[in-house]
């Protein structure tokens, strides 16, 4: 099951700032205590830092939709009253400023890559499930956690497949800045942050090609 689990990485940034990193870190080691304890009564709450890194792969996607139809998702921001401490979400540099939103509302802002209906639902069913079950002192054990991972993941590489015209943009932009095949390695180091490029964005379509330099 840590091996299905793990997978959860292909999904989150291949470079990202050293507080992101030592945040995923913190999580993804509550996960493996609570997953690995030697108590059957732990192991079902590891699926809340799971929840945490599933949240956080799609803010990151997020970031992505705020830099590439920056257009459309500003204008969601100008004629919405945000609050002082929401500015920061007109122009995101950040996948924490993503969660000054409610998570429903951070799925909301799919559809501005048409994500098919259903998938928003399938995602916002989890959200639910996990606030209105397990987020609160409710009484709340999620002892199917396995099925939950599981589809955790099913629905961030649908979202992934999703972003594939993101990615051609981005690869067609990559071949015409970075025109020496011998500097497009330095090329790639430099501007994979900037992107929030995952290993999963590596897999199929354009940025296929760029493999050989990660």
């Amino acid at each position: 099951m840590e091996e299905d689990a793990q997978k959860i990485f292909d999904y989150l940034p291949i470079n990202k700032s050293s507080f992101e990193e030592d945040y995923i870190n913190h999580l993804w080691s509550s996960f493996l205590s609570l997953l690995n304890s030697e108590s059957e009564e732990a192991k079902p709450f590891c699926i809340m830092p799971f929840h945490l890194l599933f949240m956080l792969s799609i803010q990151y996607k997020v970031l992505r939709i705020a830099k590439v139809k920056n257009h459309s998702y500003n204008l969601i921001y100008t004629i919405k009253s945000l609050r002082d401490d929401q500015k920061d979400l007109i122009v995101p540099n950040s996948p924490f400023v993503i969660a000054l939103l409610r998570e429903s509302e951070i799925i909301d802002i799919f559809k501005l890559i048409k994500l098919d209906q259903n998938i928003l639902q399938s995602i916002k069913f989890l959200i639910r499930n996990r606030n209105d079950k397990l987020a609160h002192a409710k009484g709340g054990i999620d002892l199917d956690y396995q099925t939950k991972i599981n589809k955790y993941l099913d629905l961030l590489q649908l979202i992934q497949n999703s972003t594939l015209s993101l990615n051609e943009k981005v690869a067609l932009r990559w071949l015409k800045e970075s025109k020496l095949k011998k500097e497009r390695s330095e090329f790639i180091k430099i501007h994979l942050a900037e992107e929030y490029l995952c290993m999963v964005d590596f897999e199929n379509g354009k940025l296929v090609q760029f493999n050989e330099y990660l």
